[in-house]
């Protein structure tokens, strides 16, 4: 069993904070430079400390990983309006309309 701590304040002090040796696992998907950036800064503030920084799929995600239409390591689009626009979302802002091409959402899995 693992022991779940609910902080609050900037990640990149707080986290860091945390006994030498942790694991902080973190489930998003940075779609943003600032979040790319705060991320960064945690990695390189835990890893001063032995602590490690696991990145997990599927936080914020309608997407599985494998249906995605790039790779994620080194063709992620830089903004919002950049995930959008490669997934097919006509205007990911201000409506809900799809290009007829735009990549499919799964059906989501039943409760057990």
């Amino acid at each position: 069993g693992a022991e779940l701590v609910v902080c609050h304040g900037l990640p990149e002090e707080v986290l860091a904070a945390l006994p030498a040796g942790s694991t902080v696992v973190c489930q998003g998907e940075p779609v943003s430079p600032e979040q790319m950036d705060i991320e960064e800064a945690l990695q390189r503030a835990l890893a001063e400390k032995g602590s490690a920084l696991r990145r997990e799929w599927g936080a914020m995600s309608l997407y599985d990983r494998g249906d995605l239409p790039f790779r994620i390591q080194d063709q992620m689009p830089g903004s919002y309006s950049g995930l959008g626009a490669a997934l097919g979302w006509k205007d990911i802002w201000t409506c809900t309309d799809r290009q007829e091409n735009a990549t499919p959402v799964r059906e989501p899995v039943p409760a057990p």
